[in-house]
């Protein structure tokens, strides 16, 4: 038998079956691997914005050195609106993950958005936080149709706000601004706590 006689006074000697407390956020994915999504997310991004116009035939006449600044914001709306057709394919690409809890790139890496505790998602957590990420780029594309570049100029603001959001992935929790206001993390596909499973517990 061991010998706990030249312990501390109060010391106790460990139960059975005692399991030292974990890391709660261990299973979220973290910064790195979210990086990758991203970055493969946006080489498709820039593949669509770049063949798009390609593709359709869109050429846009260079500005000259003597136009005016007027003259020059309407020849930059001008050719953001002739970019319109590409920016709805990217948008399509985008609700990918609306629809599915994954983007493109979080696909590939077998990763999936879900709630914060592991729980499976559904459509309307996915919505909600694919709504409050690409916050910017749905005002830019308001921007756009609208013709206005003040709506524009104004879609900059959460661009910056959310940029600087994402590197809250670094701490402790794993979560962006985004996945922190929707109440969401991000966990490998095999880690998600499914609604069967839930189910099957409850019975």
């Amino acid at each position: 038998m061991s010998d706990f006689s030249n312990q501390p006074q109060g010391y106790a000697p460990p139960t059975m079956g005692y399991m030292p407390p974990q890391d709660p956020y261990a299973l979220r994915v973290g910064f790195g691997k979210r990086l990758g999504a991203y970055v493969l997310d946006f080489v498709f991004l820039i593949i669509i914005s770049v063949v798009t116009p390609l593709v359709l035939g869109m050429q846009q006449p260079p500005p000259s050195a003597d136009m005016d600044p007027s003259m020059m914001m309407d020849l930059i709306m001008s050719g953001m609106q002739m970019q319109l057709p590409a920016y709805l394919i990217m948008l399509a690409y985008m609700l990918v993950e609306a629809v599915t809890g994954a983007s493109i790139g979080k696909h590939i890496l077998r990763i999936v958005v879900a709630h914060d505790d592991r729980q499976q998602g559904a459509i309307s957590l996915f919505t909600v936080r694919w709504a409050i990420k690409n916050l910017s780029f749905i005002i830019f594309l308001l921007g756009v149709i609208m013709g206005s570049m003040i709506v524009v100029f104004i879609s900059l603001l959460p661009s910056l706000i959310f940029f600087i959001g994402c590197f809250f992935a670094l701490g402790e929790k794993k979560q962006a601004l985004h996945d922190m206001l929707a109440k969401t993390a991000i966990f490998h596909k095999t880690d998600v706590i499914s609604d069967d499973a839930t189910a099957a517990q409850v019975a």
